[in-house]
């Protein structure tokens, strides 16, 4: 044994020595690999994601974010929803977000939520619409303002006196359409001569515009500009004029100049809109500022975007510049792809290296190992050789001392056996004669006390063997049952009619509850007999007189399973102790000296087990004690040769 744990406790130094080896391995590939960058999560709750510039944010955001990898970006889109923009900027601050990127769809509805989380110390970053408080880290986009006081002064450049003009605002409550429209208004006020003929809500769509527009077709003519706080909604209003012919009357201009096929620039060039002023997303803004505050970098809180207007005097070099941007910013994001997948070559070939010398100095160090096992275990084969020798006279000693065993306890149980036969019948054969004297009409009144005594106590000496003899048949499994249908009310109302005398003695209130006349019921009357002898000799041996009450109860269970014998009484009760051991086999209170033999409950279990059923027992200290029996109903629960036709009598 002590080589064994030797060979073992070497075999472990080995094996902690090559995953050293290994551990140190890999650390030192990988550590010229992997450089450690602090990752970060970015929460973005867009208010919309759904038109084109929106979409163009959301890139810029990933665009920029590509320059910083391990970096975590979690998106929420409001769907020009205030309340579900609030809710989804709960959830983002809920779940351990290092900064909050917002585009608010109102400033009035999201400005609790934006200061509850600016309060929690998570920064926030405004991008492009603001809210009603400074309550914020920084803010990012273009001076809406100034863009509709430039757009206001591009109209009056074109415009001659008593033209008329229709605005198209974006959603009422946003802060881009109030600052774009007062911004428009402050360069009209400045021309009197221009009109402002119409404004209406288009809520930053197409569709949405050209519906308000429709609305009020009638006074569309003559109009000379129509102005729209973005792209889409010039667009409308240039569909809805095409619709009518009415397309080269009025001049459109816009507000977005996003870049590519549907952008304001390419309706621009394409002769659809006037003019563009530009409103940068500022996606790639707004993440560099970001990675300033989580880097403790200095950075501006208000970060104004610069725009420009867009029209036919430089549309097209503008589109020629996006168009290259665009054309480089896929290089990049080829390049990167490319990137990537080299580095994911680099690494996995790295690990297959880093396995590969791994699996070499495991099969050399096993190697090793197998030599070493194979020269120990020779070793301790001869000495498990010996030990095994001995552990088999050992075990054919414990055979030979069972065997014994068993022959003094066969020998011990048969004597018992014989003997309770032996005692037995000279107790039957006393008990005839006693019973014949005591009940004869010449017995002289002195001698009847003493008679009754030498019954009584022969009684119970024939009880208790027969207990014994009972017990040992169920040990040795030759109890039979010999089961027939009886009514239970009638069986258990003849058994309590022998102790009413006792009752009467004892001055014990005694009685017997039945919930129903009858109850039939499939069991062994000669057990259930000594079931209930037995519960009602320990109620009456333990419940005193003057005030002592004892009841007897039969019904059945609220299921209609089992039928139910309760038998409860107001004796002394038992200590928790006592209620745990009271079924074990001799077992005796040791608060009462009213002690027994420890035989009936433990054979009463016994029998009422062999009906299926079961015994149990509550009980408290000087409260008395309740036993209830439970025995199935039916009779599908015996085997066929538990049956006998007809009930049995007692003797």
């Amino acid at each position: 044994m002590i080589a064994m744990l030797h060979g073992g406790r070497v075999a472990g130094y080995y094996f902690f020595f090559i995953l050293s080896c290994i551990t140190g391995l890999i650390s030192c590939t990988g550590s010229n690999n992997n450089i450690q960058v602090k990752k970060f999560r970015i929460g973005f709750s867009q208010c919309t994601g759904d038109i084109k510039w929106r979409r163009a944010t959301l890139e810029g955001v990933k665009r920029e974010l590509s320059f910083h990898p391990g970096t975590e970006l979690i998106y929420k889109n409001a769907e020009d929803n205030s309340a579900l923009q609030v809710k989804q900027i709960k959830e983002l601050g809920a779940q351990n977000i290092d900064i909050l990127l917002v585009s608010p769809n109102e400033a009035e509805p999201l400005t609790s939520v934006i200061e509850e989380v600016y309060n929690k110390g998570i920064p926030v970053v405004i991008i492009d619409r603001k809210i009603n408080s400074d309550m914020y880290t920084a803010f990012v986009g273009a001076d809406n303002v100034e863009i509709g006081r430039m757009a206001g002064n591009y109209v009056s450049n074109l415009l001659r006196p008593n033209s008329s003009v229709i605005e198209i605002i974006g959603l009422k409550g946003s802060t881009p359409s109030i600052e774009r429209r007062d911004g428009f208004a402050e360069s009209l006020r400045a021309n009197p001569r221009i009109k402002l003929k119409a404004q209406v809500y288009g809520n930053w769509l197409k569709d949405k515009s050209k519906e308000e527009l429709s609305r009020i077709k009638d006074s569309l003519s003559p109009t000379d500009i129509v102005f729209a706080q973005n792209d889409p909604m010039a667009l409308g209003a240039y569909e809805v004029y095409k619709n009518m012919g009415m397309e080269k009357t009025a001049r459109f201009i816009g507000v977005d100049a996003l870049a590519g096929p549907g952008g304001g620039i390419d309706m621009v060039s394409e002769k659809k809109l006037k003019a563009t002023l530009l409103n940068p997303t500022g996606g790639e803004e707004a993440i560099q500022i970001a990675f300033k505050i989580l880097n403790k970098e200095q950075f501006n809180k208000e970060n104004t975007l610069s725009t420009v207007v867009i029209d036919s005097t430089n549309v097209r070099i503008m589109k020629l510049q996006t168009d290259k941007i665009n054309t480089q910013q896929k290089d990049i994001e080829n390049q990167q792809e490319i990137l990537l997948r080299q580095q994911k070559v680099y690494e996995n070939q790295n690990m297959v290296i880093n396995i590969f010398i791994g699996a070499l100095l495991l099969v050399l160090t096993l190697t090793a190992v197998s030599i070493y096992a194979l020269w120990n275990n020779r070793k301790i084969t001869r000495r498990l050789s010996v030990q095994n020798h001995e552990i088999l006279n050992q075990r054919n000693q414990l055979i030979e001392m069972t065997a014994r065993a068993k022959e003094a306890t066969d020998a011990k149980f048969n004597f018992f056996t014989n003997i309770s036969h032996e005692f037995r019948t000279p107790l039957t054969l006393i008990l005839g004669p006693v019973e014949d004297c005591l009940y004869s009409q010449k017995l002289h009144f002195t001698l009847k006390p003493n008679l009754s005594l030498v019954h009584k106590n022969t009684m119970r000496l024939l009880r208790l063997i027969n207990q014994l003899m009972d017990y040992r048949k169920i040990e040795e499994s030759r109890m039979k049952l010999r089961v027939s249908e009886n009514d239970l009310v009638a069986f258990v109302s003849e058994i309590t009619d022998a102790f009413q005398v006792m009752a009467k003695q004892k001055s014990v209130l005694f009685t017997v509850n039945a919930k129903m006349k009858s109850l039939p019921l499939w069991f062994d009357v000669n057990m259930l007999d000594k079931v209930l002898f037995n519960l009602l000799s320990n109620a009456f041996k333990f419940t005193t007189g003057n005030g002592g009450v004892i009841n007897v109860v039969i019904e059945k269970t609220n299921d209609n399973s089992m039928a139910l014998i309760r038998v409860e009484d107001s004796g002394v009760g038992m200590h928790p102790e006592e209620t745990d051991h009271a079924f074990d086999l001799f077992y005796q209170g040791s608060t009462t000296n009213s002690k027994g033999t420890g035989l009936g409950l433990s054979l009463s279990r016994e029998l009422v087990n062999l009906h299926h059923g079961k015994i149990t027992l509550r009980s408290e200290k000087w409260k008395g004690t309740t036993f209830d029996v439970y025995l199935p109903l039916g009779k599908e629960h015996f085997e066929e040769s538990d049956f006998t036709s007809s009930g049995e009598i007692r003797s």
